[in-house]
């Protein structure tokens, strides 16, 4: 069987949280988004609505062919010990995966510049919106990887909500 190994991006990859930096960025500029965060700040939605609706609000912003600048920023704050894990990892012959709540828009564009084998973020599936957050991680993981034909070796990641995700795996770090 292959190793697995899976990243998480954002506190673990880099510093901070990606996406939550690009809705600073553009909320007086994209008022639906406004609205949504007055409404998440209020406790009025969920965490999950949250993010849904702020996807969709940023939908153009998050495209990489229309924002260059992000996927660059994103990269060039990778850091170098975590980028050093990867390549380890990928010198012992594991596949490596990049495991994110941010969106798909860009996580997969990350994940293909620093050379992971699969990238997978948060997106819409059949019309519902796929949050990768929590334990949807570790559902995700169970599926897409089923033990029968993966040796689930290695996985990190940087908050509590994550605990059932490196619960799957052999050898796991939770950074604090």
């Amino acid at each position: 069987m292959k190793a697995l190994c899976v990243f998480d991006l954002d506190g673990t990859l880099i510093p901070g949280d990606s996406f939550a930096q690009i809705v600073k960025s553009r909320i007086l500029r994209t008022p639906t988004l406004y609205l949504t965060v007055i409404l998440r700040v209020l406790n009025l939605i969920s965490g999950e609505k949250f993010a849904q609706h702020a996807h969709r609000a940023l939908l153009a912003s998050l495209d990489p062919d229309n924002n260059p600048a992000l996927i660059d920023s994103i990269v060039s704050s990778v850091l170098v010990e975590r980028a050093a894990m990867v390549l380890d990892w990928k010198e012992k012959g594991a596949h490596v995966v990049l495991l994110s709540a941010s969106p798909q828009d860009y996580v997969g564009r990350v994940g293909s510049i620093l050379g992971f084998d699969e990238s997978f973020g948060s997106t819409w599936k059949d019309g519902r919106y796929l949050h990768l957050h929590g334990a949807r991680k570790r559902d995700f993981i169970e599926t897409r990887f089923p033990k029968e034909r993966w040796r689930r070796s290695f996985a990190i990641a940087d908050s509590q909500s994550d605990m059932a995700l490196l619960s799957l795996f052999e050898e796991s770090i939770l950074i604090k």
